[in-house]
């Protein structure tokens, strides 16, 4: 059984966390924009861009915030044996 290192599955869950959170929070923007232009609540664009970075930005934090507590979880429970991405 090929077993990845402590130090690759660290990298592997923050990174995988990092972009799956910002790509969710990112689809709850255009979720948001989307709702609001059919309700029409008009905002300039100026603004929603900054809603989208905004999400993105603290989506990524957040999915490195998940990405370590799942990596932490795994080296004390040694749990190894499969993929920590379907849990991010």
């Amino acid at each position: 059984m090929n077993q990845r290192s402590i130090g690759a599955d660290f990298t592997a869950a923050l990174f995988f966390g990092a972009l799956s959170w910002a790509i969710g929070m990112v689809a709850f923007s255009f979720t948001e924009i989307l709702t609001n232009s059919v309700l029409d609540l008009f905002q300039a664009w100026s603004v929603w861009s900054v809603v989208l970075l905004t999400y993105a930005i603290f989506g990524a934090l957040l999915g490195l915030g998940a990405g370590f507590g799942i990596w932490f979880l795994r080296v004390i429970t040694g749990w190894r044996g499969t993929s920590a991405v379907p849990l991010l």
